[in-house]
């Protein structure tokens, strides 16, 4: 049992000790923060790419259509991923910026 406690413990520890590193997207007058983690950017054998993004307290991960403008958010969304036209000037457009454009 204490050995089963320690393993848990050691775990944990590791996986709090690789952060990830997120970047600013984008900064509201009040503070609002949306970001993405680089290091999450993952490429499908269907061409799309998978990224988390989201504020300081709820993370997305969103699958982006790198041919067109359309994204889909696959967790934490509390929708059914569906695909959807990415807006201008919107997160999801800053998003697929960074992850399709390099930007």
């Amino acid at each position: 049992m204490i050995l089963a406690v320690f393993t848990i413990m050691a775990l944990a520890g590791c996986a709090s000790a690789h952060q990830s590193k997120w970047t600013l997207l984008q900064e509201s007058a009040y503070g609002d923060r949306f970001l993405y983690d680089p290091s999450s950017i993952e490429q499908t054998a269907a061409g799309t790419f998978l990224v988390w993004a989201g504020t300081d307290s709820v993370k997305y991960l969103y699958e982006i259509d790198g041919t067109g403008t359309k994204a889909r958010i696959l967790e934490n969304a509390h929708i059914e991923p569906t695909w959807f036209n990415i807006k201008a000037q919107s997160g999801d457009e800053l998003v697929y910026n960074a992850v399709c454009r390099g930007q």
